[in-house]
């Protein structure tokens, strides 16, 4: 697993929002340093001065969990320049974090058993 490192203003307002966009923790957590570990990857956030946004995809397990994320999101005010729509390859929504990183937030549709 690749760990995807992103420079942020605030690594404790960074920190929970993406406590709560993946739904865990960081394991660790500093004022300037914070990592958080789910199946899939491993997102490092770091103090600094973010000169460019970067894109990244967060693969979620079901599409009830990508609509429950997007509702969890749309309630708390974040900006989602795209809602849950079908992407041909599964039902995903993009999300601007608070440094304005686009997040592709997305699962993929299961192949049907033949």
């Amino acid at each position: 697993m690749e760990p995807v490192k992103l420079q942020v203003c605030d690594v404790a307002i960074s920190a929970r929002f993406y406590a709560a966009l993946l739904g865990c923790e960081a394991v660790g957590n500093s004022a300037d340093h914070a990592v958080f570990v789910t199946e899939d990857m491993r997102l490092e956030l770091v103090s600094g001065n973010p000169v460019t946004a970067h894109k990244i995809d967060i693969v979620m397990t079901d599409a009830d969990r990508v609509v429950r994320t997007y509702e969890h999101l749309w309630d708390a005010c974040v900006r989602l320049p795209q809602i849950p729509t079908d992407m041909g390859f599964g039902l995903g929504f993009v999300a601007l974090d608070p440094d304005g990183h686009r997040l592709r937030v997305f699962c993929l549709y299961k192949a049907e058993a033949a």
